[in-house]
C-alpha cells in the first residue's frame, strides 16, 4: 500500500476478527458491546391476494414498485429508482414515503437501510428506529416504530388504512437469498452504509456491524468521525462504507497538499482506475484498507456459525464494483485463515425490492 495509507497489520486483522466473533458471542449474551443482536423471526405470512408495494429507503437510493404474488411467484411491476433527500427530522421522513405511496395498497413493506430494532405488532414485523446514520439526523423519529408513525401519518393526510411493515436492509437481504428455513446462510451490505447478518436456522439476526468500534482507528476515520453528525458512533462502518471512503482521500490530499478534492466514493472508483499517478495510488490503498475490514466481520461471522462452507447474499457497489474490492475481500480471508472457496458470495437481482416483499409474502 502507499506509504500515506498504513495499512492494518495482518496481526491487527486477526485480532479485529477475534474480537467481532468474541462481540457477536457476548450480544448473543444480551450482554453490551458495540453490535447489535437483534433477533427477526420468520416472517408471518399475510393473505394478500391484492397487489401491495415495495420500498427500498437507503442512505442515498430510492426504489419503489408493485409487488403480486401468483403461487410462489412473486413478480416485480413499475419499479422506479431515484434519491432520498436529507432525512434531517421525522416530517420530511413521513411527509418523503407519503408522497410515494400508491394509496390503494393494503400493504407497504419497507427495506429500511437505517438502525433499527424490530418490533412485533399483530404479526406484523414493524421497526423502532435506533439511530440516525449515513449522515441523516432523523429528529423526532428516534425510539418511534417507523411502521406506525406512517400509518398513523397517512391516515391523517390521506384517510386511508395501510399497514406497514419493515425490516433492516441486512434483514431483507437475507430473506431475499432464503430458499428455505434449513439452510443457515449469511448476508452483508458494502454500499453507501455497511452492515452483516445472519439466518442461524432459527432467527435472522441483524448485527448493526457498521457500529463495531474495538478496532484502532485510523487517524483519518478519527477526522472523519469529528466532522460527521454522529460522532461516536458508527466507526467501522465510517473506515468502510462508499458514504465516507472519499472523505480520507479528502483529509490526505489536503495534509499532503494534492490540489484534488472529490465529491463521492464513485469518483474515488474513478481515480484509482487511473493507476499511474500519487492521487491513483492512495485511491486505490483506501479501497484496500477498507476491504481488509470488510473480510474481519465475514470471518468473524463464518467463525461464530462454525460452518465449512457459508454463503453470503451481498449488495452494495463498494462490494461488487468498487475497485478490485471483491477481490480483495477474497484475498484478505484466506491471509485470516479462512479456507479458499469456503465461503461464496451470491448477488441477487433486485434482491432489495424482493426481499422487502418477503416481509408481506413470507418465505
Amino acid at each position: 500500500m502507499n506509504n500515506y495509507i498504513l495499512p492494518y497489520t495482518l496481526a491487527q486483522l486477526q485480532r479485529i476478527t477475534h474480537l467481532f466473533q468474541k462481540e457477536i458471542i457476548l450480544s448473543k449474551q444480551n450482554k453490551k458491546t458495540s453490535l447489535s443482536y437483534f433477533s427477526y423471526p420468520l416472517p408471518h405470512t399475510h393473505t394478500c391476494s391484492e397487489p401491495f408495494q415495495s420500498m427500498i429507503v437507503g442512505g442515498s437510493v430510492f426504489e419503489k414498485a408493485i409487488i403480486k404474488k401468483t403461487g410462489k411467484q412473486i413478480t416485480i411491476l413499475n419499479l422506479t429508482k431515484s434519491h432520498v433527500p436529507l432525512f434531517t427530522n421525522k416530517e420530511v421522513f413521513l411527509r418523503f414515503i407519503h408522497s410515494h405511496i400508491e394509496l390503494s395498497v393494503l400493504y407497504i413493506a419497507i427495506n429500511f437501510t437505517y438502525p433499527s430494532q424490530p418490533v412485533i405488532i399483530n404479526n406484523i414485523i414493524d421497526g423502532r428506529l435506533s439511530s440516525g446514520t449515513k449522515g441523516h439526523a432523523f429528529i423526532g423519529l428516534i425510539g418511534k416504530n417507523v411502521g406506525e408513525e406512517l400509518s398513523d401519518y397517512v391516515r391523517k393526510k390521506s384517510g386511508k388504512h395501510i399497514l406497514f411493515t419493515l425490516a433492516n436492509d441486512t434483514i431483507c437481504l437475507l430473506l431475499a437469498g432464503m430458499k428455505n428455513i434449513s439452510t443457515i446462510i449469511a448476508g452483508g451490505v458494502v454500499g453507501t452504509g455497511m452492515n452483516f447478518g445472519f439466518f442461524d436456522g432459527k432467527h435472522l439476526i441483524n448485527l448493526e456491524s457498521g457500529n463495531f468500534s474495538a478496532f484502532p482507528q485510523t487517524e483519518t476515520g478519527k477526522q472523519v468521525d469529528k466532522q460527521s453528525n454522529n460522532p461516536g458512533l458508527q466507526l467501522f462502518e465510517k473506515e468502510v462504507s462508499g458514504k465516507y471512503l472519499f472523505k480520507h482521500f479528502n483529509l490526505i490530499s489536503k495534509q499532503k497538499n494534492i490540489p484534488l478534492s472529490l465529491s463521492s466514493t464513485s469518483n474515488l472508483h474513478d481515480l484509482a482506475l487511473d493507476n499511474n499517478d500519487l492521487p491513483s495510488h492512495i485511491a486505490q490503498s483506501l479501497f484496500e484498507r477498507s476491504a481488509s475490514l470488510a473480510a474481519c466481520q465475514i470471518a468473524g461471522i463464518y467463525h461464530f456459525l462454525n460452518q465449512k462452507q457459508l454463503e453470503f447474499i451481498m449488495e452494495g457497489t463498494v462490494f461488487w464494483t468498487g475497485w478490485n474490492f471483491k477481490s480483495m475481500v477474497e484475498k484478505y480471508l484466506i491471509l485470516l485463515g479462512i479456507p479458499q472457496e469456503a465461503v461464496q458470495f451470491t448477488k441477487i437481482e433486485h434482491s432489495n425490492i424482493l426481499g422487502a416483499a418477503k416481509l408481506v409474502t413470507g418465505i
